[in-house]
């Protein structure tokens, strides 16, 4: 299988990606009132929501999972979303929304088309994720964002549950020695300005 393709969606300050493999997954939805966008950003693409193998949710932020309800009708395929975040979908603040794939560990993408895997990145929420992908490209969702102003320098998070969790996330991500981090508040990262971030400790 070919190494997959990260194509980033811009949803005003957050993004979404479509990664395109053998078949194409969407990775986020974006805030409420994204759904139109979504469609119209899949559709210049020369795919649509029918036509995705896979939805993945990297954690349960309301800028992250706010568009599910509105694309849910147009999908013909699970959402994923980790067992820690998915009461957030399920109590729906805005709309509730039941996923269709609970993640207990890692998840090999391959059954939908794309060379790679999920796995657990704690720290920025109990159930973040990210996307490991052949070739060595990373979706680390709010895992690490670009800093204000300059989208290619990254900063922590302005909000993480467990500070020393989520950089022991980042470090894990490190160890697997990407080529490309992207993120979904600016980015994408060269991982040796992050390795240089996670070393300056306070």
């Amino acid at each position: 299988m070919d190494s997959p393709t990260v194509i980033p969606i811009g949803l005003g300050f957050v993004r979404a990606f479509l990664v395109r493999g053998r078949l194409d997954l969407l990775v986020d939805a974006g805030t409420s009132g994204s759904g139109a966008r979504l469609r119209a950003a899949l559709e210049r693409l020369a795919t649509g929501l029918d036509r995705l193998a896979l939805v993945v949710v990297t954690h349960g932020h309301f800028d992250h999972i706010g568009g599910l309800a509105e694309i849910a009708p147009s999908l013909a395929c699970p959402v994923a979303v980790h067992r820690a975040d998915a009461e957030v979908l399920l109590e729906g603040r805005q709309r509730p929304f039941t996923p269709g794939l609970i993640l207990d560990g890692p998840l090999d993408l391959a059954p939908w088309g794309v060379d790679g895997t999920v796995e657990s990145t704690p720290g920025h929420t109990a159930g973040s994720v990210s996307l490991f992908l052949a070739g060595g490209e990373v979706i680390v969702g709010d895992a690490l964002r670009g800093a204000v102003g300059s989208a290619a320098a990254p900063r922590w998070p302005f909000v993480v549950e467990d500070f020393e969790e989520n950089r022991r996330s980042v470090e894990r991500v490190l160890a697997r020695r990407p080529s490309r981090i992207w993120t979904s508040h600016g980015g994408p990262l060269d991982p040796e300005a992050v390795r240089r971030l996670v070393n300056r400790r306070a």
